[in-house]
């Protein structure tokens, strides 16, 4: 799972205070993509046009270009990956690859320990008194 960033600063920024609210959530559902798929911002129109149902594309794009975070380029949008932001798939994958490094070892070292690992504990832990509960 990859995570888009929608910085607090954006909030109130005049570059983006023309935009429709239809904008807006393209403009997510854009980075969303992107991270899911690995594009590093580059979404092929066709794409676009499924996250863009019941809006106008050509008015959510020139929006976004008039912000400065994407351009469109012939059948395709870019976004200025990361400029806005964003970490690149290189970056997400090496993440990703070293998590799982990581979680290998982790359970390596788990399925290593033999024997009581719960030393002198007691099963009664945390039954210090039978009876009626008298709290009202």
């Amino acid at each position: 799972m990859t995570d888009s960033r929608l910085p607090d600063q954006w909030l109130g920024n005049p570059r983006f205070d023309n935009w429709e609210p239809e904008t807006w959530k393209f403009f997510i559902d854009c980075l969303m993509w992107s991270n899911r798929f690995g594009t590093d911002g580059h979404i092929p129109l066709k794409h676009a046009l499924s996250l863009s149902v019941e809006i106008n594309l050509e008015l959510a794009i020139l929006q976004m270009e008039r912000a400065g975070v994407c351009e469109k380029k012939g059948k395709d949008i870019q976004f200025f990956w990361t400029e806005i932001g964003q970490s690149p798939a290189e970056e997400v994958e090496e993440r990703r690859r070293k998590n799982r490094e990581k979680q290998r070892t982790i359970r390596a070292k788990r399925a290593s320990v033999t024997g009581d690992i719960t030393g002198d504990i007691t099963g009664y832990v945390g039954q210090d008194r039978l009876g009626e509960d008298d709290t009202f």
